[in-house]
């Protein structure tokens, strides 16, 4: 899989419908511990599609360390990228990684002076943002900023920048055949947040638009009620 947030991701995972989770973060339960806390996110795994009783999970030189569509994980030692192939003499090749990123403390704290300590404000990051892990404030996606990502920014100098932030100088309108809103690109601002679709996209290549109602990254966002046509990218009420 393309990495770096740099290059285009056309072509890659052709068999399973990632919902374009590419890069999934856990937490230890507890400072220090090396057992991971439960999460929404783990098992990791790929939707179900005829094949995945044939597919087999690789980490680095480690084959085979599990087969179906879920894994699940219980160490801190079990960050890293992941593999998974098809074991099929027709089709072989790797088509799905997912990269795992394990924080240094647990949910809702930040690491300071090698130290955890609890957030001051104890509410998640909002519109899709990710807790960074050494600074007690949020990796934004494109489109919002603040402290919790919770200031929507209605005219951004170029929300489709490739990299961390609009400061990278590289938008997706830029590359050969790249597209002025990102389609089939990944946003890689990198800390806990990794790679992910941009906004307004989903699946292995990160070409298929948000279905109605939902919206943001991984289009994992859901639009209010009183507006199930939101845009799929900002979720403001602009449609797009």
């Amino acid at each position: 899989m393309a990495r770096g947030g740099r290059i285009p991701i056309n072509g890659i995972g052709m068999f399973l419908n990632t919902k374009g989770v590419y890069t999934v973060t856990l937490y230890p339960v507890e400072e220090g511990s090396t057992e991971l806390a439960p999460s929404d996110d783990n098992p990791i795994g790929v939707a179900w599609t005829p094949g995945c009783q044939n597919i087999r999970w690789c980490k680095g030189k480690r084959r085979n360390i599990n087969t179906g569509p879920r894994l699940t994980l219980t160490s801190t030692k079990d960050a890293g990228i992941y593999t998974i192939q098809r074991r099929n003499r027709k089709k072989r090749g790797w088509f799905v990684q997912i990269e795992v990123i394990v924080a240094s403390c647990p949910e809702g704290q930040w690491l300071t002076n090698d130290v955890c300590k609890n957030r001051l404000k104890q509410y998640p990051c909002m519109n899709g943002g990710v807790e960074k892990d050494a600074e007690e404030t949020c990796t934004c996606p494109p489109f919002f900023a603040g402290y919790d990502c919770e200031d929507r920014v209605n005219d951004p100098p170029e929300p489709f920048a490739l990299g961390a932030g609009t400061d990278s100088g590289l938008f997706c309108g830029d590359l050969d055949g790249g597209s002025t809103k990102c389609r089939g690109y990944l946003y890689c601002p990198g800390n806990l947040f990794g790679c992910k679709c941009f906004p307004g996209w989903f699946g292995n290549n990160c070409d298929k638009p948000c279905p109605k109602g939902k919206w943001g990254i991984e289009c994992s966002l859901t639009c209010p009620k009183n507006n199930m046509h939101c845009n799929r990218f900002d979720g403001s009420d602009t449609p797009v």
